[in-house]
């Protein structure tokens, strides 16, 4: 609903410095802020925009859980066709999710009509309710009844099992506040700063100035001759050129800057104002927040307090109302959304490779699904850490005869007296013995890693004994020969020597 352009104009329309059209009240719109009118204000629209694109990208899936706990893809289940693919025959699921989104961030409710497949007993469609049209009444039984207006006036009652129904913030469980309807005094101001905006710079921002007669008009009819005609000559195509006083009077030019009329500043703190009462990170909508310089640490805020708890609302309202319990109780509903929150490809490889690595949390066929990659087939065990030996087992022994070795003794720690530059020296050492042990296991030479050669290189490289570097040249070739073992993918094997290179420089730096 509008408010008619009369409603916006002065009585007179005279915007000269004496005229009402600058010291009459200014129209307000308080008490007539709906979510229709409100979507017209730049932030409201901006932070709506926001929230309900950022759910709608966000994949939306059905899974089952185990009971250890790990969550099933249900892919060829008729619930995971409804809300990944096709919620109804004209929407694609970003637009489906994007509108209720939309619906319950501006109006606190969110309302879909559940079709049922009738071979199936599955719901088959979900068509979107405009909330407008609902009314929602609470049955003696206490259960929630629905009455829909439809276009031709008549009215549909639903119960609640024929209905989806996300709710915001509630005050009785039934029915989602309306955030408009909670915050109009905020939106009311907002509307009138903008319309008080709109005047200030319709009138290039400032009145232009006062002339100043010596004596006084003859009449009413006199003055206003003359303002016409002032006005005439100085506006529109005539603006800028010299003007001729007579009688004596003289022209005063006034000066408002931005700062004394001080909108600007009230603007800008609506406007944090309303990004602060949906929960929108002020950055996001195209200003500034100077209390976070790390956009990344922002994005995940905004993951984490805004984003989550309406992913959460989505989860648990489509599993209440589409999944029967008894028959279908470990079915769950979830939105993948670990690829929003990925830092700098740096750190995320860091975090996959202790996740997924040797003694990690996670295997690495789960990373490549995070990582949007298909999974493999030789990845779906953890890796064991090298010359790992499960409880139970005896380590195997090599039946081939091999010369004897010098004893191996556990390397010392490297003493604390060790500069940074020291040590920075010694891993880089370190990695050029890895780095040319990787060649080798790359043309599947691993055995020349023991190599009198391989032997000698290690020795110049990093400075000790050939007595040591057969030590450590022993060690390497077990980890890579491990390695092998483990899987046949060479290159995780080359990434698994990778991670030893600061046991090589300890090595070289402990005492002998």
């Amino acid at each position: 609903m509008f408010l008619p352009a009369a409603a916006f104009r002065s009585e007179s329309g005279d915007r000269s410095t004496w005229g009402d059209w600058w010291f009459g009240p200014v129209p307000g719109r308080s008490g007539a802020v709906t979510e229709s009118t409100a979507m017209q204000l730049s932030s409201v629209y901006t932070c709506v925009r926001i929230l309900a694109e950022t759910l709608g990208q966000v994949p939306f899936r059905l899974y089952r859980e185990r009971d250890d706990g790990y969550l099933e893809p249900q892919r060829n289940h008729p619930l995971y066709t409804l809300v990944a693919r096709r919620p109804n025959r004209w929407q694609t699921p970003f637009e489906f999710k994007e509108m209720m989104e939309g619906h319950v961030v501006l109006r606190g409710n969110a309302y879909a009509l559940i079709v049922f497949d009738d071979r199936t007993g599955f719901a088959a469609e979900l068509i979107p309710l405009h909330p407008d049209c609902m009314t929602v009444r609470v049955s003696d039984a206490g259960r929630p009844i629905y009455e829909y207006l439809q276009a031709n006036g008549t009215r549909d009652t639903y119960s609640a099992g024929e209905i989806i129904h996300i709710r915001g913030l509630s005050s009785d469980g039934y029915v989602g506040l309306s955030p408009i309807a909670m915050q109009r005094q905020l939106l009311s101001g907002a509307s009138e700063i903008e319309d008080y905006s709109r005047r200030f710079y319709q009138n290039d921002a400032q009145p232009r100035g006062v002339i100043e007669h010596p004596g006084k008009f003859a009449n009413d009819d006199e003055r206003k001759r003359f303002v016409e005609a002032w006005q005439g000559a100085q506006t529109g195509l005539n603006r800028g050129k010299a003007a001729v006083l007579q009688f004596g009077m003289k022209y005063h030019e006034m000066k408002i800057s931005n700062e004394d009329a001080q909108f600007l500043e009230t603007k800008v703190a609506k406007r944090a104002e309303i990004f602060g009462m949906f929960r929108v990170p002020l950055h996001m909508g195209g200003g500034s927040d100077p209390n976070h310089a790390n956009i990344e640490k922002f994005g995940i805020e905004f993951i984490n307090y805004t984003m989550q708890p309406w992913f959460t609302r989505w989860e648990e309202t489509f599993a209440l109302d589409l999944i029967d319990e008894e028959r279908d109780g470990k079915l769950v509903f979830k939105f993948h959304f670990a690829s929003m929150m990925r830092a700098d490809t740096a750190a995320q490889a860091a975090y996959y490779r202790v996740a997924a690595g040797p003694g990690g949390w996670m295997v690495r066929n789960e990373v490549r699904l995070e990582t949007g990659l298909p999974p493999r087939d030789d990845m779906d065990r953890p890796l064991e850490p090298v010359n790992a030996v499960k409880p139970g087992e005896q380590p195997v022994e090599d039946d081939e005869e091999e010369p004897p070795e010098p004893p191996e003794a556990p390397p010392k720690q490297a003493p604390a007296a060790h500069s940074d530059a020291v040590l920075s020296m010694a891993r880089a050492a370190g990695e050029r013995v890895i780095l040319r042990a990787n060649g080798l296991l790359k043309d599947r030479k691993e055995s020349d890693i023991d190599a009198e050669s391989f032997r000698g290189f290690a020795a110049k490289v990093l400075g000790i004994t050939i007595a040591r570097a057969t030590i450590l040249c022993r060690r390497i070739s077990d980890d890579a020969r491990t390695a092998l073992s483990a899987s046949d993918d060479v290159q995780e094997a080359i990434q698994i020597l990778i991670g030893t290179i600061p046991d090589v420089a300890a090595f070289a730096l402990s005492e002998e």
